[in-house]
């Protein structure tokens, strides 16, 4: 980071699952030197939040899109986190409106989808359509994709919402699809806002387009053993091939895309291996953004 390089944030969706976790790195004591502080948080209603030295609230909402021109006036750096799969023609309207903007961070937290083409997901490759439109209409603004993996968060993800690791705790079953031995990456929303709170305040010129962190990297055993034990239920195991779960993919894909299904393609990219979305452990950002966990440990599932 360039000591004379404090960038204004703005920050949209901050009342989503990784607003909190961001705006607490962004303001920690780690980070806040590294930023021209208030951050600025963009939301649709100021009532009942309260201004504060590290935080400024903006009314704006997608539905006007010039409602955002106070905000983002001299802004550096917008964080999105929101589903650009309704606003993100109204996201691509906005940035294209703020000239001052120099990095866009969008709402990409998840799978590695530059490596997920074997299976075009609708849901998915609206995402990579976004960050492409935004760097061509915008070729002086730094677009960001951030990639995480799976979430984990006790008592949510893989703890608890673990469909996407095949168990049904209704037919108490759990159905390993690929190379049960195989690891692949999961990040925490702690280690998550750290990686934003980096990126935001890296300059621009030495920023990459596509960064990817984890947090550790675990088998689908690992999960399941785990939530057997906190629920001290035993599973069955059911095990389908890495071939035979891609082909079902295939075949449920061309009925069309139906989001009851969305737990069970994420589970098709875990079972596809190292590089297929899911699992980069030969070609990730972690030492690049925390060199030997100088700013923070990385959390263990």
């Amino acid at each position: 980071m360039s000591p004379s390089y404090k960038p204004i944030v703005a920050i949209f969706g901050s009342n989503g699952t990784l607003g909190k976790p961001i705006l607490d790195s962004l303001t920690s004591s780690e980070f806040s030197s590294r930023f021209q502080l208030p951050i600025r948080v963009i939301t649709r209603s100021k009532e009942g939040k309260q201004d504060s030295a590290a935080i400024k609230y903006y009314e704006a909402s997608v539905d006007d899109t010039s409602s955002f021109k106070d905000v983002l006036d001299g802004t550096s750096v917008f964080v999105s986190l929101v589903g650009h799969a309704v606003d993100g023609k109204a996201i691509l309207s906005i940035i294209k409106a703020a000239p001052s903007l120099k990095v866009y961070i969008p709402s990409q937290f998840g799978s590695d989808l530059d490596n997920t083409g074997y299976l075009p997901i609708p849901a998915f490759t609206g995402k990579t359509a976004h960050s492409v439109a935004a760097r061509e209409q915008n070729p002086g603004l730094k677009v960001v994709d951030i990639y995480n993996s799976f979430f984990i968060a006790p008592g949510a993800w893989l703890y608890e919402i673990v469909g996407h690791v095949g168990i049904d705790p209704e037919s108490k079953t759990a159905t390993i699809r690929g190379d049960p031995a195989f690891k692949f990456n999961v990040s925490s929303f702690p280690d998550i806002a750290n990686t934003v709170a980096v990126v935001a305040s890296t300059p621009p010129a030495t920023l990459k387009d596509t960064i990817k962190v984890y947090s550790d990297s675990v088998t689908q055993e690992d999960v399941i053993s785990k939530w057997e034990q906190s629920h001290d239920v035993k599973l069955e195991r059911k095990y389908v091939s890495a071939e035979d779960t891609l082909a079902e993919a295939k075949a449920k894909l061309a009925d069309g895309f139906n989001f009851k299904d969305f737990f069970f393609y994420l589970q098709t990219f875990l079972s596809q291996g190292e590089g297929k979305g899911l699992a980069y452990h030969a070609d990730n950002d972690r030492e690049l953004l925390n060199p030997d966990e100088s700013l923070w440990k990385w959390t263990k599932f």
